[in-house]
């Protein structure tokens, strides 16, 4: 999504975009070392209202244009964990994939925990 985006950084951000491109590369370039860098590049996506929307309607699949159908049998529930600022109260993150790097608060800087699900 990084190196998809920067193109475009231009007509969506306008003067903000050389400062985000730069910051863009730097995260390539760590995450090309093999740091985690996927939410740290979500983050940034999603600080800016024109790049987050941009980001959604990428990820964003329309049913008629996937490439498979839906499997037969009842559907069943996946347990995700839900994580939390243990200081604050901002809304959860959910961990869908383990190798998802378990992000920060960006209010407090301590790591988000898992917490207790009803």
């Amino acid at each position: 999504m990084a190196r998809a985006i920067r193109p475009h950084l231009p007509e969506l951000l306008g003067s903000l975009a050389p400062d985000i491109t730069r910051e863009l590369a730097a995260l390539i370039d760590q995450g090309s070392r093999g740091e985690a860098v996927k939410v740290k590049v979500i983050g940034l996506l999603a600080a800016h209202e024109p790049t987050r929307r941009w980001a959604n309607d990428l990820l964003t699949v329309p049913r008629r244009e996937r490439a498979f159908e839906d499997l037969l049998g009842d559907p069943q529930r996946i347990r995700v964990v839900r994580y939390g600022c243990p200081r604050c109260d901002r809304p959860p993150w959910f961990r869908f994939d383990l190798r998802d790097e378990i992000p920060v608060c960006p209010d407090d800087g301590v790591p988000y925990e898992a917490q207790e699900t009803a």
